[in-house]
């Protein structure tokens, strides 16, 4: 064993390839194999290795509070009144690439901030950037972040606008104070222009005339149903998982953010 390749190999982060090149060099068994395919080993080993790294960092940066959460491991109980389709559809992870939104929404206490962590967890492992944060904390950033005169808030507005798949939980469940509404349409608006995503646990989408008028109401919602709002800069289309069934109607305004 040459413990000035294992040096170097750790020295270039490739820790993975270095472990195994001493498993190989310990085993007798792997010298019986030609130099490609053990190559290979060495290569799938460092590659698995820094997949998972990656997905690890993922999901720890995406700050979900159930890391967990799972979609296979949703439950379909019959009182859930859940659409196993259009769930197992969204995870493939299709509403992401076509740029698509979710809102999923229901009574309190039924899961809906399990099913959003979900989605998340199965972004990350699609390896996309996925932040979840909630409203309240999400205002709160943003409130410091305008007074500051460092330009804190431009950065913060980037940094939400960089990020693939936006989680945002306790989203609108009363109206806002004017200004915590521009606050709001500032993210908006710079997802918006980019070719990014947003994902909306217990969002539900209403429009008055006026940008000050944005709320959100416990009134709108249907399963298995693809609703399309047009904007100023491209046509946004929301999926929605309503665990109160598919007897509700959705009201789809001509201009809606």
């Amino acid at each position: 064993m040459n413990q000035e390749t294992i040096r170097k190999l750790t020295e270039m982060k490739m820790g993975g390839m270095a472990d195994i090149y001493q498993q190989q060099s310990q085993n007798r068994e792997y010298q019986k194999m030609d130099f490609d395919d053990r190559f290979q080993l060495l290569v799938d080993h460092e590659y698995d290795r820094r997949r998972s790294n990656k997905l690890e960092r993922l999901i720890k940066q995406a700050t979900l509070n159930e890391p967990a959460a799972a979609i296979e491991d949703i439950e379909y109980n019959p009182d859930r009144k859940l659409n196993k389709q259009l769930i197992l559809e969204l995870a493939t992870g299709n509403y992401i690439q076509r740029h698509h939104n979710i809102i999923l929404m229901g009574a309190s206490r039924n899961g809906k901030t399990w099913i959003a962590n979900a989605f998340g967890v199965q972004a990350c492992r699609q390896f996309y950037n996925v932040k979840y944060i909630r409203l309240p904390e999400l205002l709160d950033e943003l409130t410091v972040a305008k007074f500051e005169a460092d330009g804190s808030f431009r950065k913060l507005i980037q940094k939400y606008r960089k990020v693939d798949v936006l989680i945002l939980d306790e989203w609108l469940l009363s109206k806002l104070p004017e200004e915590h509404v521009m606050l709001i349409l500032e993210i908006i608006e710079s997802r918006l222009k980019s070719p990014l995503k947003w994902l909306f646990p217990n969002a539900i989408l209403k429009y008055i005339k006026k940008p000050t008028d944005y709320y959100f109401c416990n009134n709108l919602g249907s399963v298995n149903r693809a609703v399309h709002f047009t904007s100023e800069f491209r046509q946004i289309k929301i999926h929605l998982i309503n665990f109160w069934g598919n007897d509700l109607k959705i009201q789809a305004m001509s201009s809606c953010i």
